[in-house]
């Protein structure tokens, strides 16, 4: 053989990696080198994980290049490995996902749940006389079968019982869909794509007020949410409903109405789902029929109609309605409103301003949101922040959103240090706004004797009407103190223990000790934040998009930081190199001995090049273009936050009904240990919804375990029916009680 034809055959020699795995003909075929080791299904799961074990166990090829070749992870190879040598060849089989074993779900066992429902038996009592089946099972069954099941009467309260005879008589009739109709309540919905269907094809009238339709057919069913029906009520005297209709909210072609969308976000968050993601995790049919739907829209869904909220409505416009509404309410107590700033991280890749996230204690890329409450802990509206602004920056947005809805009421801005600015005190006051924050600086830190300080109190009823009349004893110390760009300021300088406190205040009126626990109240803010971020996830973006715009900032200089760094370590050098020549002239050495020819030339080398440095220091602008400075992004991305902003505003909303609701049931409860709690549990009771012959919607929860929370619970319904409350504020009356046999366990 010729060395050409040797060097053409080498050109065009392909030699196989170490391992390959290729697929020929719906089979997987894995070489070692140029040998084939295996040839087998590409769907048999198996013989696939014994081939990767194999290689794995014979240690000639790394786990990671297995894992590469085979399309998998080196953490899974490692499992495999690890079930082999627990359980042999056997631990690698493939099982069917789900349930093992044969199907329990026959037709027998179907007619048995139906016979045993029949006769009265609960869910829990019918799994257990079945035995080998979950009441979850039973539940399902029956929802599954309700399509063939015969028309239900119409369950009504218990002193207005309908005959059976003259309840069977009344038809129910199935939808389009051969889904049956659940409640007659606003707006059905046959999927998730909005294409519902009305129980006999028609509705019985449209609402204007974002309640879709009233559907004629009686119906009943059970749910695992009933107890959140509560919330229709305090929503709807927080005008929420009515606030997305006055300001015409759309959501375009679809079968929902606005109140429905915006009663699946608030109810969703209420019970506890965390996310808009979280709410798959509900069941759908439980959830839908709180808001009368067969069920509720899927997450893709709902976000599309959220979307088109936020573009149909302005979020500021919807949070300054609501603002007006609370105010309505309840006014804001003693006028005062607390400020404070909520982190949102961002973990994207737009190049968003960064911010300081005190949770983590740490600068990283997100926005602010400025939270505006009372002193009962109501939130009243918040302000988004982008580019996280100085609390400073922020306060005459504040108080223009204010006195848009107060007017020339005086009120007063409660506020940490991070809003401490001499002109932010001098245009508040030019405005005759009031303002309660911390002396901040050099001369917070000054001290004074401790027989300057007064002892003063002040008496005061909760405003949360939770706990009762106390007296707050403080000593403080009075004076002024002067304060660059606003002059002279009020002072209290309150003694807490061994600290003292310096607080600022342009109210000359106010009395020292009740401008001090004005103050020290922010922890309820604090509390609220903590709950609202457990409970209700504040700090989430909901949208991820972004605008970008050439970053036209000016910045620090890096070079002049860099001359000031030299400068420092220069004469950092001088200074040492001054005290040897001073401890060798104090060890008795001579002037000329101790700065020797050369250490006098290196000292005033260094004295020329500080000279040098200084005056070009004086020649660098502090501040340059951010486009100018090295390695810097030449863009800054400020996030899109109207769906963000408008499904916060619906969670400050839920957040101040729940309270609302739970401030009137502790007026039964009275104990102010576990209120709150308490409440919140009320809000997963089970219970079934029904809906009687006169139209009104009736809501039956399952009796608390408790007997002492049972009587409140009972007294507080009645307090709630005594208002005839409505749901979504325009829609069916609501009737609440509570029962000892309810049909779902």
């Amino acid at each position: 053989m010729t060395q050409t034809t040797l060097s053409s055959q080498e050109a065009t020699f392909a030699v196989r990696p170490v391992l390959d795995v290729t697929r020929v003909d719906e089979h997987d075929v894995v070489h070692v080198g140029a040998t084939p080791i295996a040839y087998y299904p590409a769907a048999d799961v198996t013989t696939r994980r014994q081939v990767m074990v194999q290689l794995a166990e014979a240690r000639t090829i790394p786990g990671v290049h297995i894992a590469e070749r085979f399309g998998v992870t080196p953490v899974y190879v490692s499992q495999l490995r690890g079930r082999y040598r627990t359980g042999g060849g056997a631990a690698l089989t493939a099982r069917r996902p789900g349930p093992k074993g044969p199907m329990k779900v026959t037709p027998r066992l179907v007619a048995r749940v139906r016979a045993l429902r029949a006769g009265g038996d609960s869910h829990r009592t019918i799994a257990r006389k079945l035995a080998g089946i979950s009441h979850d099972t039973v539940r399902r069954i029956l929802h599954d079968v309700a399509v063939e099941q015969p028309s239900l009467p119409v369950v009504v309260a218990e002193e207005a019982r309908v005959p059976p005879q003259a309840a069977a008589a009344a038809p129910v009739s199935a939808s389009e869909a051969g889904v049956e109709p659940l409640l007659a309540l606003p707006a059905p919905m046959g999927d998730d794509r909005g294409a519902a269907v009305a129980p006999g094809g028609s509705f019985a009238h449209k609402e204007a007020a974002g309640v879709s339709a009233i559907a004629t057919s009686p119906a009943v069913t059970p749910s695992r949410y009933a107890g959140a029906m509560l919330l229709h009520v305090a929503l709807a005297q927080l005008g929420l409903w009515q606030v997305f209709v006055d300001l015409g909210a759309q959501l375009g072609h679809t079968a929902l109405g606005v109140a429905q969308v915006v009663g699946t976000v608030a109810v969703g968050f209420a019970l506890r789902l965390g996310s808009i993601e979280g709410f798959k995790t509900a069941l759908k049919r439980d959830f839908g029929a709180l808001l009368g739907l067969e069920a509720v829209p899927s997450v893709q869904t709902l976000r599309t109609h959220v979307r088109a909220l936020a573009e149909s409505v302005a979020p500021e416009a919807v949070m300054r309605a609501l603002l007006r509404a609370l105010v309505q309410l309840e006014p804001v107590w003693e006028g005062a409103y607390y400020i404070d700033g909520h982190f949102s991280p961002y973990a994207g890749q737009a190049p968003v301003a960064k911010g300081w996230n005190a949770t983590r204690r740490l600068v990283e890329p997100g926005h602010t949101d400025v939270h505006v409450h009372d002193a009962t802990g109501r939130a009243l509206f918040f302000l988004n922040r982008p580019l996280n602004d100085a609390l400073a920056t922020v306060l005459p947005g504040i108080v223009a959103e204010i006195k848009a809805v107060v007017g020339d009421q005086p009120f007063l801005l409660v506020f940490d240090r991070g809003g401490y600015s001499g002109p932010a005190f001098r245009a508040l006051t030019a405005q005759g706004v009031g303002f309660l924050t911390y002396l901040k600086g050099r001369k917070a830190r000054r001290r004074f004797p401790a027989d300057r300080f007064g002892r003063r109190w002040w008496a005061m009823d909760d405003p949360a009407g939770i706990g009762g009349r106390h007296r707050h004893v403080y000593r403080v110390y009075e004076r002024s103190t002067r304060i660059t760009g606003t002059g002279l300021v009020r002072t209290l300088v309150v003694k807490d223990g061994e600290a003292q406190v310096p607080v600022l205040t342009n109210r000359a009126e106010l009395p020292a000790a009740k401008a001090v626990h004005l103050l020290r109240m922010r922890w309820r803010q604090e509390n609220s934040f903590k709950y609202l971020s457990t409970h209700y996830g504040i700090e989430q973006i909901i949208q991820y998009g972004a605008t970008r715009v050439p970053d036209t900032r000016l910045v620090k200089n890096p070079a002049r930081v860099r001359l000031h760094r030299q400068i420092a370590a220069l004469r950092a050098t001088l200074v040492f190199q001054e005290a040897d020549v001073g401890q060798a002239v104090v060890a008795g050495a001579s002037a000329s001995q101790a700065a020797t020819p050369k250490t006098r030339r290196a000292m005033h080398a260094i004295e020329q090049r500080l000279v040098r440095l200084e005056h070009r220091l004086k020649q660098t602008p502090a501040k340059v273009p951010a486009r100018r400075v090295p390695g810097r992004k030449r863009q800054r991305a400020t996030l899109k936050s109207d769906r963000h902003d408008l499904v916060t505003a619906v969670k400050l909303a839920t957040y101040n009904a729940e309270r609302l609701l739970a401030r009137r049931f502790f007026r039964h409860y009275e104990d102010p240990r576990d209120w709150l709690t308490t409440f919140r549990s009320l809000l997963h009771l089970s219970g079934t919804l029904s809906q009687l012959p006169n139209g009104t919607i009736d809501v039956a929860l399952r009796p608390p375990d408790t007997p002492r929370v049972r009587h409140a619970l009972e007294a507080f319904l009645g307090e709630l029916n005594a208002a005839t409350p409505k749901m979504f504020g325009t829609g069916p009356v609501l009737h609440f009680r509570v029962t000892s046999r309810v049909g779902l366990n």
